[in-house]
């Protein structure tokens, strides 16, 4: 069945059959898979979109999911299930259990998660909302799913040695079976900081 379903901003192409790629398959991101992309990622673009993944609270039913959906912070639309290609070491670390998708490649599971389609407010909301260049980093990473892609995803670049000691995860859930469910932001004592719990 195909068709388009539209929540607010989020836009959902074919929700039924675009989660059901070939998640277990681990073939390589080729040139000819990169030719899918049939829309500008040119900055300079007045019509510039992003692939974006996400795989832990902004994710759908986590508790920054509210973020994607949310029409003042720009547009989403939402692509599919995808799996990243490589593995990475994705662990809940800090006072505040937060999901970390570590850039270690080869360490870890494939990592589950969602990709989206969003224009440069989005792009530059989620920016802003993950610290990109001072806490994430915005980094390319080959995903797999109902096709291959290769989006930007938000990695933790500059960590403390103790987080590769940590369980990894294979597909995050707030509320999962590990008990460390997030601290949302305005839980929070926000005079103290949690950055210096997982970075050097």
């Amino acid at each position: 069945m195909s068709g388009i379903s539209s929540y607010n901003n989020l836009i959902v192409k074919d929700p039924l059959t675009i989660t059901n790629g070939p998640l277990g398959s681990s073939s390589p991101i080729t040139s000819e898979s990169k030719e899918l992309l049939s829309f500008s990622e040119d900055p300079a673009s007045p019509a510039a979109e992003h692939l974006l993944f996400v795989y832990g609270t902004l994710k759908r039913n986590e508790p920054n999911y509210f973020l994607v959906t949310d029409p003042s912070k720009g547009k989403a639309v939402f692509e599919g299930v995808f799996r990243t290609v490589a593995k990475y070491p994705l662990v809940i670390a800090s006072r505040y259990n937060i999901p970390y998708l570590l850039h270690c490649e080869g360490v870890g599971k494939h990592v589950v998660g969602e990709v989206y389609r969003v224009d440069d407010a989005m792009l530059a909301f989620m920016d802003e909302f993950e610290g990109n260049g001072t806490y994430y980093q915005r980094r390319r990473v080959a995903v797999l799913g109902a096709r291959e892609l290769t989006p930007w995803a938000y990695f933790l670049i500059d960590f403390r040695e103790h987080l590769l000691r940590l369980p990894y995860l294979e597909d995050y859930s707030s509320k999962g079976e590990h008990g460390l469910e997030y601290v949302t932001r305005y839980r929070r004592t926000h005079h103290e900081t949690h950055h210096r719990d997982v970075q050097n």
